[in-house]
């Protein structure tokens, strides 16, 4: 299941990103606001520029341009608390895709914004490029997307390695598993994922909150 996971994420983001220095950002957040009322705000105020797409459960929203609506810009910025109003500024060329799921007492929210990003500060192995950014300031939250010019052998030794380093064990692996790991740091729990890409690697993490 979990590796299902991380091929489907993986998949996606490799199909929507353009090689050079465009990358993926995305935020998580939830509201009690029933998702068809958001709705119905939206198409009210929104344009033609902006799509609004209701399959009943799920609803899609999607823009693509350099003038984001800036009522929609307002509308993302109250809803994710980590998402900084440089993002959709006006002039900034970016594609967004947010989903929003009701569920019975709460309506989650995904936004994923593909534009061009300054260089990302984590600490992670030289020669890596971050293609889906999805943590948070909680260093225990989100996943990320890698794409590294290494072999898989190469790749997971150097993860692993890293993440040795940064306080995590792995003490499940096997002494020649190359694809996937569970590791125990001092505050949470990860997932990594890795797959061979066109003599690369792929490598999907994702922060397990304990």
């Amino acid at each position: 299941m979990l590796r299902s996971l991380f091929v489907s994420i993986a998949l996606a983001v490799l199909g929507g990103i353009a090689h050079g220095n465009e990358s993926v950002r995305q935020f998580h957040a939830e509201t009690t606001t029933p998702k068809d009322e958001i709705a119905e705000a939206l198409r009210t105020v929104v344009g033609r520029d902006v799509a609004l797409i209701d399959t009943g459960e799920t609803l899609m929203i999607s823009y693509s341009g350099n003038a984001t609506p800036p009522v929609l810009a307002s509308f993302f910025e109250a809803a994710f608390s980590d998402l900084s109003p440089e993002i959709l500024a006006m002039g900034r060329s970016l594609s967004l895709t947010a989903t929003l799921t009701e569920y019975d007492d709460f309506t989650d929210m995904s936004l994923m914004v593909l534009a061009r990003f300054d260089a990302h500060t984590l600490p992670l192995p030289d020669g890596g490029y971050i293609m889906l950014d999805g943590t948070t300031p909680n260093t225990c939250n989100g996943q990320l997307v890698i794409a590294h010019d290494l072999p898989l052998k190469q790749a997971a030794k150097l993860y692993r390695g890293h993440f040795e380093s940064e306080g995590y064990d792995f003490p499940d692996a096997e002494p020649d598993e190359v694809s996937f790991f569970i590791g125990y740091g001092p505050e949470c729990e990860l997932a990594m994922y890795l797959e061979p890409d066109r003599g690369s690697t792929l490598v999907v993490i994702r922060y397990l909150e304990e």
